[in-house]
């Protein structure tokens, strides 16, 4: 669930030992996400493959979860869907930097994830008018609805308002099972006293959660 910040480590000297600048300098996350699961869950080890992502850079993944758009969509066709689904899910600042892939299915059958975009309010269990809401299933692929004012056309137009955080941290739920708990994170609101640089993409915590996650060094909770 998601209602209507990209962090890179800072440089450090020498960290004192258990300090957050520690666990930062050692690629730890301070604030780590929790997840439903332990990892790493429903994702499919691929071993090492180099991808070329949507935005042209070349990176390693070695886990893979797929997708498929719905068949009809509020505001847009299924194509300008794919697109931007595809654009925002294969960029490299998304969540392929913890070497995880998402590739578009070529049915539903064969999709973990079927994405509808939506214009009525959405109802994700206690709350009202969310951006997007996902829902998982034990035998049949994850769901998530997304407000369409949330949908980017063009893809790079979209990423440059910001509209793809919504869609990530809707990922995040279907793909890592991944809760509110966290920061800095896209999964969550800043606590009162940490910065507030707004979250597009996953922070440096967000990525260091989800490799710990692959790893199944996970923190599992709510």
């Amino acid at each position: 669930m998601h209602t209507k910040e990209l962090l890179d480590p800072p440089e450090l000297d020498t960290p004192e030992v258990d300090s957050p600048e520690a666990e930062l300098a050692m690629g730890r996350a301070i604030f780590p996400l929790r997840f439903g699961i332990r990892g790493p869950g429903r994702l499919r080890n691929t071993g090492p493959v180099m991808r070329i992502t949507s935005d042209g850079q070349q990176l390693q993944t070695r886990f893979a979860f797929s997708w498929i758009e719905a068949g009809q969509h509020a505001g847009a066709t299924r194509e300008q869907v794919r697109e931007w689904l595809t654009f925002v899910f294969q960029h490299s600042l998304s969540w392929v930097r913890a070497g995880v892939w998402f590739p578009r299915a070529e049915n539903p059958e064969a999709a973990q994830l079927i994405i509808t975009y939506v214009a009525e309010p959405i109802t994700c269990g206690p709350v009202h008018n969310a951006a997007g809401c996902t829902r998982s299933f034990s035998n049949r692929p994850s769901r998530t609805t997304m407000d369409q004012d949330l949908l980017g056309r063009p893809p790079a137009l979209g990423i440059s308002n910001g509209l793809q955080k919504g869609i990530l941290h809707e990922l995040a739920h279907a793909a890592f099972r991944a809760s509110h708990k966290g920061s800095p994170s896209i999964m969550s609101k800043t606590p009162q006293g940490q910065p507030t640089t707004p979250s597009r993409f996953p922070t440096f915590n967000d990525i260091q959660s989800v490799i710990a996650y692959t790893q199944g060094q996970n923190q599992v909770g709510r």
